[in-house]
């Protein structure tokens, strides 16, 4: 029994009254329970599911009937599912048929002539487009949330197992954004019922003319911005055969994960180059200028995003080159194309250093191989460099999808932001390894050394523009913990305090991303981003703008968004000159810290409420 809940409100209300009554014994006439219902307000949203469950066996049963793949062991239990009655149903020939349909779609040919060969099960043409296996395996896990909670483990480092989930479900072609699939409607046949909502520009910027294109060449919008459009209509402006500004296009590419996928644009694309017969007699002149600008966007996709493509992706591109652009004449273009997927294929992760000048010398203590070296042994400005440097490591890694739909914050998206919620999570532990660091310290004057240390470090941070860990110092520099520690504070140096009081100064002042944006032009590469002050902005635009607008996709949110995410990478291409010092870097690797509770209890015993300064060792 297989129900299909629509996305009209009233039919899915109508089902689920048939389905309490007729079913469940429930009835949804009965008044509320305004006691449960403020216990539920309280429950964690991701226990909110299994409570509701627990509650109302009759939904689970009847949940379990219908979505049997949940992997419940009541299911099992209810229905008393044998080995043997699986087996009756998925027969070894029709497994081997499934297998076999699978490698002559994805060309093991020669793998599956070996099974029949071996298995003496003759296969059975299917003449379909795709896996049938695979099409089977990506319903069955589409309702599982739980599969993503396995991409990630505590420390947001993915495991073996978790890496290994991630591209098993890639190799699929699983991937977030199913629901996007009903935007498979041709552009050709799309109904014209909504147009795309403009933004009227009554002057042009004086800088207008260089984001277009071919410079000289003004377009039809170009007093014009988009507010919101389908998807459609938004790759076929794109490709119109007038020339839209360049950072349309780029604010497109940056952010259409949050409204689409790789896959569906790539079918979008193919179909807006295919036009249709009776479509060719209405561009007439125009179908040839149409189908470069495909061209067009395609390489400019492969070459700023090349990321984008996993390896079936890149096949299919591959394919419309060799199948379709050589056949149509377009030898030149076909042959550009191929020549930048090779250029990317072959590309290194690693960036020629070549020309840079020899790194300065590592400033490290006379016990360096000592297994006792503490971070009271190492220079503040070596221990700054240690930190930018991994710091950077992760940095420079987060792509843009990693910041589209607050993924680091949903569970099903997390495994999206592996980077951006790694070094989230190292910035964010800073603030309490300060202070951790600076009460264990339980005499006054190694207390005063590691807050002068702690300054010193935040400094030297500041100095190498790694914006992220130097504030995060100075958060931890006022915590309550630390930040009571009267006596502490009064034995540090002027010149230290003058410091600290500077760096806690900028912090307050950088409250805006406007703010620091103006911070931002007046220094120099390398730079590690303010992150907090980017998560916050993308928070605040998720908030107040909606995806779609009048059903339309809001394309004014994608440019606001753009702004942020571009800004946020925009120094990701600037390494930073330092030597890794091993022995360094891996007491820095992580912050371990104590919890607050205890660090107010050691606070308290460090410098107890009304206590002297001549009673304080």
């Amino acid at each position: 029994m297989v129900f299909i809940i629509t996305k009209h409100s009233q039919i899915s209300t109508n089902i689920l009254k048939y389905l309490y009554s007729s079913y469940l014994n429930i009835s949804i006439e009965k008044q509320t329970n305004k006691t449960n219902l403020k216990e539920t307000n309280h429950v964690p949203r991701n226990e909110w599911f299994s409570m509701v469950m627990k509650r109302n066996q009759g939904i689970q049963n009847l949940r379990e009937r219908v979505i049997p793949i949940s992997r419940t062991e009541s299911f099992g239990r209810i229905f008393g599912t044998k080995h043997e009655n699986i087996k009756d149903q998925l027969t070894h020939e029709i497994i081997l048929q499934l297998i076999m349909q699978h490698l002559s779609t994805v060309g093991y040919k020669k793998t599956k002539k070996i099974i029949q060969k071996d298995s003496g099960v003759q296969y059975i043409p299917r003449y379909l487009r795709d896996s049938r296996l695979q099409s089977l395996v990506r319903v069955a896990i589409k309702n599982v949330d739980t599969i993503w909670d396995q991409t990630l483990d505590s420390q947001t480092t993915q495991t073996d197992f978790g890496i290994g989930i991630v591209n098993l479900l890639s190799a699929l072609g699983y991937e977030w954004g199913e629901e996007f699939d009903e935007e498979l409607t041709s552009i050709w046949e799309e109904e014209q019922t909504t147009s795309i909502i403009y933004e009227e520009k009554s002057v042009l910027k004086e800088n207008q003319q260089e984001n277009e294109i071919e410079e000289g060449e003004k377009t039809e919008n170009s007093t014009k911005e988009i507010k919101a459009a389908s998807l459609n209509q938004l790759v076929e402006f794109l490709t119109h055969e007038t020339k839209p500004k360049v950072l349309w296009l780029k604010t497109f590419l940056m952010t259409y994960q949050s409204f689409t996928t790789p896959r569906i644009l790539l079918y979008k694309l193919i179909d807006r180059y295919n036009i249709p017969k009776e479509k060719q007699i209405l561009y007439q002149n125009r179908v040839q200028q149409i189908k470069l600008r495909v061209c067009n966007f395609l390489k400019f996709w492969i070459t700023d995003y090349f990321s984008d493509f996993n390896e079936k992706l890149l096949n299919e591109v591959q394919a419309f080159i060799e199948n379709t652009l050589i056949n149509d004449g377009f030898k030149g273009m076909a042959e550009n194309l191929k020549q930048v997927i090779e250029r990317n294929l072959n590309s290194s992760d690693l960036k020629d250093n070549s020309n840079l000048e020899d790194p300065p010398d590592a400033k490290l203590p006379k016990n360096i191989f000592s297994p006792k070296l503490s971070l009271f042994d190492v220079d503040p400005e070596e221990i700054a460099r240690q930190i930018t440097l991994i710091d950077f490591s992760l940095y420079k890694k987060i792509k843009a999808p990693e910041m589209m739909n607050l993924a680091w914050l949903k569970p099903q998206l997390k495994h999206r932001a592996q980077n951006l919620i790694a070094l989230n999570k190292r910035i964010n532990s800073i603030p309490m390894w300060t202070a951790t660091m600076i009460l264990k310290a339980p005499l006054l004057k190694n207390r005063t050394k590691m807050v002068s240390r702690m300054i010193s470090i935040a400094f030297h941070l500041r100095k190498l523009n790694n914006f992220s860990s130097c504030f995060a110092i100075i958060k931890g520099l006022s915590l309550a913990p630390i930040k009571r520690l009267k006596f502490t504070y009064e034995s540090i140096s002027k010149k230290t305090l003058d410091t600290f009081n500077s760096l806690t100064s900028e912090l307050n002042e950088l409250n805006t991303l406007k703010k620091y944006r103006d911070l931002l032009v007046k220094i120099n590469p390398p730079c590690i981003q303010y992150l907090q002050l980017y998560l916050s902005s993308l928070k605040k635009i998720e908030k107040n703008h909606d995806d779609y607008f009048n059903s339309l996709i809001n394309f004014k949110k994608r440019r606001l968004i753009y702004d942020v995410v571009n800004s946020f990478q925009r120094f990701q291409k600037a390494e930073y000159n330092f030597l890794s010092v091993y022995q360094i870097e891996s007491r820095i690797k992580t912050f371990p810290s104590l919890e607050e509770t205890i660090l107010i209890q050691k606070s308290l015993k460090c410098e107890p409420r009304r206590v002297k300064r001549e009673e304080i060792k």
